[in-house]
């Protein structure tokens, strides 16, 4: 067979087409493998993260419904009694101004007393836990064990302070205070403040305009210190 410019073309032979054909046929087939594989896979994360937001929507109703019972009742449930903290409790308007004001989307400043949860605060059961006056947090470990509340802050100055005292009077206090928000889906450590006494406790910053509509978190990190009773936080704005 002869080309445009006079030379001879060699033809393929019939089994090298044939092989070709069949090579891309099994080309598209395994393309259409990935695009069901990819839409199977779609599907699947789609009712995972259904699944994750229905257990993060029944937790939340039922974390609700406990401290309801704790401020109405003085106990986690009253049908079978659970958890002795109807032992000094504190005035239950006291404990409703709580809830309602963990419900804003809004941070005000104020203090944040002891049961801290009632703040929207969250506590790492491993590391910390709540006694109803006070959250005692482990010692010798290097870990998050107290963070939260997850809601916005007014631009502005402000300062957080801790109150806490070590379990042991002569232990040593190493936490670290940080604050925390996430923009854009990263996050970002708007200050930190290495604790080490009872009274050098305060961390000062600033919350920027840009930040107004992000959430704030405040966490308690535990550098390895001694164990600490923390009684609660206060947020001041200057």
């Amino acid at each position: 067979m002869l080309g445009k410019n006079g030379t001879r073309m060699q033809v393929p032979e019939q089994g090298t087409i044939s092989e070709l054909r069949q090579e891309i046929e099994g080309l598209k087939n395994s393309r259409s493998h990935l695009k069901a594989e990819v839409i199977r896979m779609k599907a699947e994360i789609e009712s995972l993260q259904r699944k994750l937001d229905t257990t993060f929507q029944f937790f939340e109703i039922r974390v609700d419904q406990i401290y309801r019972n704790l401020a109405m009742n003085g106990a986690l449930d009253p049908a079978t009694g659970e958890a002795d903290l109807a032992l000094q409790l504190p005035t239950n308007p006291e404990w409703e101004k709580l809830i309602f004001a963990a419900r804003s989307p809004v941070l005000a400043p104020g203090p944040i007393p002891s049961p801290i949860t009632l703040s929207g605060m969250r506590i790492d059961t491993r590391y910390a836990t709540e006694k109803l006056h006070y959250t005692e947090i482990v010692g010798s470990i290097s870990e998050i064990a107290v963070f939260g509340p997850y809601r916005k802050l007014l631009p502005g100055e402000y300062a957080l302070s801790l109150a806490i005292e070590p379990v042991d009077p002569v232990g040593a206090v190493s936490l670290y205070l940080e604050v925390f928000t996430t923009q854009e889906g990263c996050e970002i450590e708007v200050a930190g403040h290495l604790v080490q006494d009872t009274r050098n406790n305060r961390l000062s910053f600033k919350w920027r305009l840009e930040w107004a509509d992000c959430e704030a978190q405040f966490r308690i990190h535990q550098r390895g210190g001694a164990a600490v009773r923390l009684f609660g936080l206060d947020l001041v704005q200057k």
